[in-house]
């Protein structure tokens, strides 16, 4: 690590040391349990993807609540709609520059119900993530859209608007002076269908005082398409009649009443109920091009990324960097994002789990886990922060501390790591019911998860329901984090020579230092699993580096 990032890590975990006294052998907290990306899975990042999605989006509980905390506050709402069919919501909102951006202006997120009035009012096509930023009426200023979580919503210029949208807004209430006045006067002429031409976005903008002033004049056009509807009405030829109805409706088109009075009459006459344009994504002609002079304006070679973008990308390098078991680069990376952002929790989860899962740096490990704690400002960096505090604590020979702190951690919020290492606990301590128990929340809690598969199937085997274990075990795919674990299953197994084959493979192929190999061989020497191997002088050369 360079000077520079080593002075930021020294301010940032400038706290009381604790110092780790030796890990007493009848202490037992086996090995296999997992740990390192930031608490997440052990094989391979989270949901598969590489990338460092552990934030979590602030969402404001309702529309109604938005628009109401909005109004006071003149902010931004961000309305977020969820495509028919998806599980969860797009990457994006997992993401360090959205919880920071979701704490200063109000999110809305709507998940995919054809009932939903305002999929309707918003156009919103069923197939697409779809975003728009709103003035605090809820009036749509932009629309951002993408077909799955592979395609990046742009964060720069989604902040960049919701950052300025008094003074977008303002620009946008200055232009539509203009068109409210010349809608007036062309219908003072008497030409209802220009006269809403020129309205623009007055004629669906919703709670500004100028579209208060452009009522009557919209009712005064709403009476004209009216009477025009009456009139196509009495035509007796239905196939005549439909035709002038459709023409009026598209003279008129955006004002809902007189389209929906079109609607019913061409329906009457023609037996079916006309397409409407729900599937069309609602983009606002006036706040379009208010909008995109805003941001044609910015040089954005000239805009420096955020601290947030900054943070963040620092944060999936590293992981990219974890991943590719390139620890001492994951540890510049980690602490450049947490120097940059000193109450980003999440990022010192990373940094604290790489310290003590893959590094062996337990003092460092603490002092960050301990600021972690006193943040208190992420439930998910506190659980991991207590699982780990818990996991070094029964290694020093206190297990009751420890396993308060783990039942902290899950107090706080459930992870499959600290209901694996209660699983490791309970089943060293010769309670395979409960280590079954725990393994069962483990696997319960993300199934999907290729390391929670195979721990698993190690307990089901131990367990008697050695077909189930070997499906599962057979269904995912290796990874050199699951090296321990394999060596479980063959013990399990009786197989001695895939037991040790596995272990040399952990110990000399996955891990890369020697202060985490000698926790790990203690805790092979401690695991129950590998009783029967405790006199097997393989075994014993294998774990000669054992700390005592």
């Amino acid at each position: 690590m360079n000077k520079s990032l080593a002075r930021v890590l020294a301010m940032l975990l400038a706290l009381p040391v604790l110092v780790l006294t030796g890990a007493r052998l009848e202490a037992t907290c086996g090995g296999g349990g997992g740990g390192g990306m930031g608490g997440g899975s052990s094989s391979g990042g989270t949901s598969g993807t590489g990338s460092a999605a552990s934030y979590s989006t602030n969402w404001t509980t309702t529309y109604e609540e938005a628009t109401s905390k909005a109004k006071e506050s003149h902010k931004g709402i961000m309305l977020y709609f969820e495509p028919e069919g998806s599980k969860e919501a797009h990457l994006f909102f997992r993401t360090k520059m959205m919880e920071d951006l979701s704490k200063e202006h109000l999110v809305v997120r709507f998940p995919y119900s054809k009932e939903n009035p305002l999929r309707a009012e918003y156009k919103v096509p069923k197939d697409q993530h779809v975003i728009h930023v709103c003035d605090w009426f809820a009036n749509s200023m932009k629309v951002f859209m993408a077909r799955d979580s592979k395609t990046k919503f742009p964060s720069p210029t989604i902040e960049y608007l919701l950052n300025t949208i008094r003074k977008t807004v303002e620009a946008l209430l200055k232009k539509l002076e203009g068109n409210l006045k010349s809608a007036e006067a062309k219908m003072e002429k008497g030409d209802a269908p220009e006269a809403l031409k020129a309205l623009g976005d007055l004629a669906t903008l919703k709670g500004h005082e100028i579209a208060e002033r452009a009522k009557p004049v919209i009712k005064k056009i709403e009476a004209a398409g009216l009477k025009e509807i009456e009139e196509a009405a009495r035509i007796e030829d239905k196939k005549a009649r439909g035709q002038a109805l459709q023409k009026i409706k598209t003279r008129y088109k955006d004002l809902k009443s007189v389209e929906d009075r079109c609607d019913k009459e061409i329906e009457a006459a023609t037996g079916m109920a006309p397409a409407r344009e729900s599937d069309t994504v609602l983009v606002r002609a006036d706040a379009a091009e208010t909008v995109d002079a805003l941001l044609a304006s910015v040089d954005w070679s000239k805009q420096a990324p955020s601290i947030s973008e900054r943070a963040y990308r620092a944060l999936c390098d590293g992981l990219q960097c974890e991943i590719r078991e390139e620890y001492e680069k994951a540890l510049e990376f980690y602490a450049m994002a947490a120097g940059l952002d000193p109450k980003d929790s999440i990022a010192l989860i990373y940094l604290g789990e790489l310290y003590r899962h893959h590094l062996g740096r337990w003092s460092d490990a603490r002092r960050t886990f301990d600021r972690v704690v006193e943040l208190n400002n992420s439930d998910l960096a506190m659980a991991v922060a207590l699982h780990g505090l818990g996991k070094m604590t029964i290694w020093e020979g206190n297990n009751e501390a420890g396993l308060k702190l783990f039942e902290q951690s899950l107090q706080r919020r459930p992870t499959a790591m600290c209901y694996r290492n209660l699983a490791v606990f309970w089943n060293t301590e010769n309670d395979f019911k409960k280590a079954f128990g725990y393994a069962t929340q483990a696997y319960n809690l993300d199934p999907n998860d290729r390391y929670n598969q195979v721990f698993y199937a190690v307990y089901l085997v131990m367990d008697g329901q050695k077909e189930k274990g070997e499906a599962m075990i057979a269904k995912a795919q290796f990874d050199p984090s699951m090296s321990y674990n394999y060596a479980c299953y063959y013990a399990a197994k009786g197989q001695r020579e895939l037991v040790l084959k596995y272990l040399h493979r952990h110990f000399y192929g996955y891990e890369r230092y020697d202060d985490v190999r000698r926790f790990e061989m203690a805790e092979a020497r401690m695991d129950i699993n590998f009783k029967s191997y405790k006199e097997d002088p393989k075994f014993i050369e294998l774990t000669a580096l054992a700390a005592k």
